[in-house]
């Protein structure tokens, strides 16, 4: 008995969807898709090719390239968990929005239909934060700033800020014209008390812009003189911008999670979960 056109017809169309299920199945089946868990290797740059971000120890550690004075360095480099489509499971806050969240939730949105491996290149911005409050997203600082001489601080800070931990009664440089003696040293409690010796009208760099010092008995102070508007300043894990300078104070807004600019990220896929199977990049 002869099929009919019809019943002929079903069969052709039942052997297409195998046909395509069979030559696409596999390698739709390696692609990010939305809810998949994916470990992804980041590098971003700001629109002046200036590092501001990465994943990679061989990048940040890597002085022939150019950091932000902004860079945000990680306690480790691991690549950033993702749930594609879904945003970044970082840190959340009140109404601010920490930069690498930031960057992980943009990201999570590129990533769909990437394979284990892959890598490609995306630019990614922000919006200003919406529904603030008019004193929420802004921080005004003073451009005078009255500091002690003398200062305690830990074997840990005397080491970074030295470079190493002198020994007591010796004198070392700290930075541009900064120069410190240790004035006593107590391992047992971990406290070395340093007096800063202050040349008038020093200048040093600062996160806020170049700062004039001055000397004033037991204290000193330093005044930001080059605190331009646009200029972005990292405060812990937020990155802000300078929007406001006048004689006395000057403003840092957090409302832009990027400050304001576009990033070009180069992001590489390095694993893909779903449904309890796992597969990452050779």
């Amino acid at each position: 008995m002869k099929a009919s056109f019809y019943e002929r017809m079903i069969v052709s169309f039942i052997f297409c969807v195998l046909a395509v299920f069979t030559v696409t199945g596999p390698a739709l089946a390696d692609q990010v898709k939305k809810g998949d868990k994916v470990m992804v290797d980041v590098t971003c740059r700001l629109p002046d090719g200036k590092v501001v971000l990465t994943t990679q120890e061989t990048v940040a550690n890597n002085p022939e390239i150019t950091k932000d004075g902004v860079f945000f360095h990680l306690k480790k480099y691991e690549p950033l968990e993702l749930f594609a489509g879904s945003g970044y499971g970082g840190p959340s806050w009140e109404y601010l929005v920490p930069f690498q969240s930031e960057v992980g939730a943009k990201i999570s949105k590129k990533i769909t239909g990437m394979k284990t491996g892959e890598t490609k290149t995306v630019r990614i911005s922000t919006r200003r934060l919406q529904g603030l409050e008019h004193d929420q997203g802004y921080v005004k600082l003073a451009r005078k700033v009255v500091e002690p001489k003398v200062r305690k601080m830990s074997l840990e800070d005397v080491k970074k800020q030295f470079g190493r931990i002198p020994k007591q009664g010796e004198t070392a440089q700290i930075k541009d014209s900064l120069s410190a003696t240790v004035e006593s040293m107590d391992k047992k409690n971990n406290v070395v008390t340093v007096r800063l010796h202050i040349q008038d009208e020093a200048i040093i760099k600062t996160k806020f812009g170049n700062a004039t010092l001055y000397n004033k008995n037991d204290e000193y102070y330093m005044r930001h003189f080059h605190s331009e508007v646009g200029h972005l300043v990292g405060v812990g894990p937020f990155l802000a911008q300078i929007s406001e300078v006048n004689e006395k104070t000057f403003i840092l807004d957090y409302r832009y999670p990027f400050g304001g600019r576009e990033l070009t990220c180069d992001i590489c896929v390095k694993s893909i979960k779903k449904n309890g199977s796992e597969r990452n990049s050779k």
